[in-house]
């Protein structure tokens, strides 16, 4: 599969205890790495919000890389992220060619004209789903190959309820550790694309870039309670370009058991 445009909507069934029978049937939309910009422009951003909002998710989470490099692009976002709609709400959190692009500009923009609020290093509690927190945390700005044992995710943490589900948005794979010993339910991540260049050996072994700086590179993986996504994403870095790595919305189901 050569340099698939279109992207897949990937569905997985993320199970419950019977406690929270209250969440079961919420679904949660997972859009990352979109890097708008000459690669990814209105059209594109057009049929990836009409998508999205036609999964009829509760919640949407993006996290992070929303933007490419240039800021001639940010207005393409703003005209089609107006139209993102979620019973919960759209949030997100910053990847780290958010941060390039200019953090302060991107958040301004998108909260005075889209549903989009970020937010990194916050906690959300919903009287609309009683058992549901989602907490944020942003790129920590640091190379994916350098340890980063994400500090705050031990503060934010102090206050869960340990009867809730907790969702953490994150930018980068490699919360997941952080993630697991502080009791995240679902760790949703990007960052990686998959890889997107994917090539497969002889023996049936599959390799990518991404494998070397991280062993999370997609999909989902497991440790103890915690759960990580690792999406393929939906833009590009570099070359606009993807081999056996097709662009991905995530939606996730809960279900009690």
């Amino acid at each position: 599969m050569v340099n698939k445009r279109h992207p897949v909507v990937e569905r997985h069934r993320i199970e419950l205890p019977r406690r929270l029978q209250g969440l079961s049937g919420l679904k949660i939309a997972h859009l990352t790495d979109i890097h708008a910009g000459p690669s990814m422009r209105g059209p594109a951003l057009r049929r990836l919000v009409e998508e999205v909002n036609a999964l009829g998710a509760d919640f949407i989470a993006v996290t992070g890389d929303i933007m490419n490099w240039q800021r001639r692009y940010l207005a393409e976002v703003v005209e089609n992220f107006q139209h993102l709609s979620a019973r919960l709400g759209t949030f997100a959190i910053l990847g780290n060619h958010d941060f390039y692009f200019g953090a302060r500009n991107l958040i301004r923009a998108l909260h005075d004209s889209t549903p989009l609020r970020f937010i990194g290093k916050q906690r959300l509690i919903f009287e609309e789903a009683p058992g549901l927190t989602v907490t944020g945390h942003d790129d920590p700005m640091v190379p994916l190959t350098e340890d980063h044992d994400y500090p705050d995710l031990e503060h934010l943490s102090r206050e869960n309820h340990p009867d809730h589900f907790h969702v953490l948005l994150t930018h980068r794979p490699d919360a997941f550790p952080a993630a697991t010993r502080h009791g995240y339910d679902l760790v949703l991540a990007g960052h990686t694309h998959g890889g997107q260049v994917n090539m497969t050996t002889r023996r049936g072994r599959r390799f990518n870039i991404s494998k070397l700086a991280t062993p999370f590179d997609a999909g989902l993986y497991t440790q103890g309670r915690t759960r990580l996504y690792v999406s393929r994403g939906l833009g590009y870095t570099a070359v606009p370009f993807r081999v056996n790595c097709p662009p991905e919305i995530a939606l996730f189901t809960l279900e009690a058991a």
